[in-house]
């Protein structure tokens, strides 16, 4: 969350990755696994990606049997979307790698439709309207600066956000009670988001509540999906204390984005209904 993108580097650069991204959407085939399994033990070999990734999970996707290969997939991914290591790789290549793509957007189209069966058929999808979730961060000044440019604008958050409904515990990742230490070591700000969702009963969430599933069920979690857009309602920083709290509405839609970018359209925001749409 740390590095934010624009509404122009979406249509500049960005969608060209959501639509190589909506063309695997779906795609459950062996043989498109099989031929993404080639193409991830080249990377895998690639001492330059190695240094890179020294804790990926690209080696795991190596040791399946190709008659199990496809559920082996979903249950790794079902297992390891809670955890930040999973989408961890995913992110990196989704906010900067410019190489090595094409087997980053099977994997994650991959966790995107399985997320969104899961929600649909699990009622999953969050629906809470105007409920507010948190994330703490730590991020430098300029990251910050990043966003009070965009106030009032819409941004991206192209990667996998894990929010939950604690902010207590959002200010504890964000180590608020220790920011004076935080800056004199890091040059790092404690940074809290308060994201307030958006929903009526005719749109799709780009939240998935998936406190079930996650180690502590007490606690709930919402996991936003790539490529959810926000409006940015607020920025307030605190210069003297190292502190800001940065403050995001999610910009609704009514159907799945990729489905339709798959099919050739454009994704446009609508401003009368505030929601991203797709056009021909």
């Amino acid at each position: 969350m740390t590095k934010l993108l624009t509404y122009k580097d979406y249509q500049n650069k960005y969608k060209e990755r959501h639509f190589k991204i909506s063309q695997f959407y779906g795609d459950l085939k062996v043989e498109q696994y099989k031929n993404i399994i080639k193409k991830m033990k080249s990377l895998t070999q690639n001492n330059e990606l190695k240094k890179e990734n020294k804790n990926s999970l690209l080696p795991e996707f190596l040791i399946f049997q190709i008659n199990k290969d496809l559920e082996k997939l979903d249950k790794l991914i079902e297992q390891e979307y809670i955890k930040n290591i999973f989408y961890g790789d995913l992110n990196k290549w989704l906010i900067n790698d410019e190489n090595y793509y094409e087997p980053f957007a099977y994997l994650i189209a991959r966790l995107i439709y399985k997320l969104n069966k899961y929600a649909k058929e699990n009622s999953k999808y969050c629906n809470e309207n105007e409920k507010e979730f948190y994330k703490g961060v730590k991020m430098i000044y300029s990251d910050l600066l990043s966003y009070e440019r965009e106030k009032g604008k819409i941004i991206l958050l192209p990667g996998f956000t894990l929010t939950n409904q604690d902010k207590l515990l959002a200010s504890k990742y964000a180590e608020r009670d220790n920011t004076h230490e935080l800056y004199k070591t890091n040059l790092k700000f404690s940074v809290v988001f308060i994201i307030r969702n958006f929903y009526n009963k005719k749109w799709i969430s780009n939240g998935i509540d998936i406190q079930i599933e996650s180690e502590n069920k007490k606690e709930k979690k919402i996991l936003y999906q790539p490529f959810s857009f926000f409006h940015v309602r607020d920025v307030q920083i605190d210069i003297k204390n190292y502190i800001a709290d940065i403050y995001l509405d999610a910009i609704g839609k009514t159907e799945i984005l990729e489905e339709k970018i798959r099919e050739g359209k454009e994704i446009v925001f609508n401003p009368k209904l505030r929601i991203m749409e797709a056009k021909n």
